[in-house]
């Protein structure tokens, strides 16, 4: 839920920005954003994964007195980088605004973005104790707090005037609110004393981590910024930008799965339970086969028509490549529950070598095709960094802890996901074009064909088992367990 609400509050201030902001400053949100990833891996040195590993390690051995002395060293560590950094960022601003953007006009903008990208690491350590502690309520809260606040304040200056620094002012506004809520819920079980936790520890887990966070922000910007510096066009950036903010749609699906099953793995793996480490990865295999897959097909058949709802006609550049960059998220999806094994059972050193090697080809790609295909070589490069990166990934990850493909769920999702692309192409192109509707009016018969096309997809092939219900009665809010009644009717294979 975290994971869907982030994305469409992100996702709808893309489209309100659009409506306020001019192409050319659109093109400049990408090398913001790209600016504060880069500090925030640096100021935060990724000492969350580390904080969240060891509490929920500990907790697991029974040693839940240590939480403290873990957090402890982790904001110092953080304190000590990051307070030097903005320093020195700070008094560089003109030449690091020259350096991007090519002026020093926008030199707030960027002074900004790194304010709150130090905000946000500081959040991200005390969030990363919650997250060890499987306070998901508090977790969802904190991150969710300063995510909606960020956007919303952003979005209304932008619109009083302000433009894109308003805008870039509410990520300000969103990491302080996040960082309070998250010391709040936090505050109970920061109890002194605890046993001291050394800092070598933390940055002996955490430094490759790290390090194939920093490779991996190759991976996520060289194609915009190889783009932007090939065409000199922030108008291409900002097409290119907009069409993989909406293709990662998918993003939440895996990346809250991982989430809630990383501190459980890891508590498993405290306790030398193999087998029930491998139960928890398959019932992640099965419902990533079940979600990802179809939705990746049915965004990929109706690519133009949801471009157009949602930035408008003068985006349309975007439909191609929105379907690839689609495709290649639908790959990355399993990457990330391999990667949190491998985090999980403190084997961080081979995410480097990953890492490295998917940005050395996603550079290689994209200087190679954006000359001569702009746009939509960009992103062929990413989906051609997807699929060295997952191989690769797999390749570490397979062993004693990794399960087998559950080759019957990934088949009967194969076959959900083609007849939902097929019968949805068919239909946005052949029909629903035809019809004397609005883009919007479409895009909603798009989505009604895709809920009773895959509902009946389900009651068929029946891709569930048994124990994927019980696991996810566990993982969900009492609220909404009785919604899993419908599926174990309708999707679960019986015994």
């Amino acid at each position: 839920m975290q994971g869907a609400v982030s994305y469409l509050v992100q996702f709808l201030s893309y489209v309100a920005l659009t409506r306020i902001l001019t192409p050319v400053e659109i093109g400049k949100l990408p090398l913001l954003v790209a600016t504060m990833a880069v500090f925030g891996a640096i100021t935060s040195l990724s000492l969350q994964v580390a904080v969240t590993k060891f509490v929920s390690q500990y907790v697991g051995a029974g040693r839940s007195d240590r939480a403290w002395g873990v957090v402890s060293a982790a904001i110092k560590l953080v304190g000590a980088v990051s307070i030097p950094v903005l320093i020195l960022m700070t008094a560089f601003s003109q030449q690091l605004s020259g350096f991007v953007f090519g002026s020093t006009a926008d030199t707030s903008l960027l002074t900004l973005a790194i304010v709150a990208s130090v905000i946000s690491s500081f959040g991200a350590v005390i969030v990363g104790l919650l997250w060890g502690l499987n306070l998901f309520g508090a977790m969802v809260a904190s991150n969710l707090t300063g995510i909606v606040m960020g956007r919303v304040f952003g979005i209304l200056l932008a619109w009083a005037g302000l433009r894109l620094p308003g805008f870039i002012v509410g990520w300000v506004i969103g990491a302080f609110s996040g960082l309070a809520v998250a010391l709040a819920y936090a505050r109970p079980h920061l109890k002194k004393p605890s046993p001291h936790v050394a800092s070598k520890v933390l940055l002996e887990y955490s430094y490759p981590i790290l390090l194939a966070n920093s490779i991996a922000l190759v991976q996520s910007w060289a194609d915009v910024t190889i783009l932007y510096a090939l065409t000199r066009s922030l108008a291409y950036a900002g097409v290119y930008y907009l069409g993989l903010a909406g293709a990662s749609i998918l993003s939440p699906i895996a990346g809250s799965l991982a989430g809630a099953i990383f501190p459980t793995l890891s508590a498993r793996f405290g306790g030398d339970d193999a087998q029930a480490f491998k139960d928890a990865l398959r019932v992640c295999q099965r419902v990533l086969n079940l979600l990802v897959i179809p939705v990746g097909f049915a965004l990929g058949a109706v690519a133009g028509t949801a471009v157009t709802v949602a930035y408008g006609g003068a985006y349309l550049e975007a439909r191609l490549p929105f379907a690839i960059l689609i495709a290649s998220s639908i790959i990355p999806a399993y990457q990330v529950l391999m990667t949190t094994t491998l985090q999980a059972i403190g084997r961080t050193q081979p995410l480097m070598r990953i890492t490295a090697a998917a940005a050395v080809t996603e550079v290689v790609l994209t200087v190679a095709l954006v000359p001569p295909l702009n746009v939509t070589g960009s992103a062929i490069a990413r989906l051609g960094m997807s699929i060295v990166a997952v191989v690769l990934t797999y390749v570490s990850v397979k062993g004693d802890w990794w399960p087998s493909m559950d080759r019957s769920s990934l088949g009967k999702s194969l076959i959900v996901s083609v007849l939902v692309g097929m019968i949805l192409l068919v239909f946005d192109t052949l029909i629903a074009s035809n019809l004397p509707v609005t883009p919007l009016s479409r895009l909603v018969l798009d989505g009604v064909i895709f809920l009773l096309v895959y509902a009946v997809a389900l009651v068929i092939l029946k891709p569930l088992l048994p124990e994927d219900i019980d696991l996810s009665s566990v993982a969900l809010p009492s609220k909404l367990r009785g919604l899993l009644h419908l599926v174990d009717n309708w999707a679960v294979m019986s015994e």
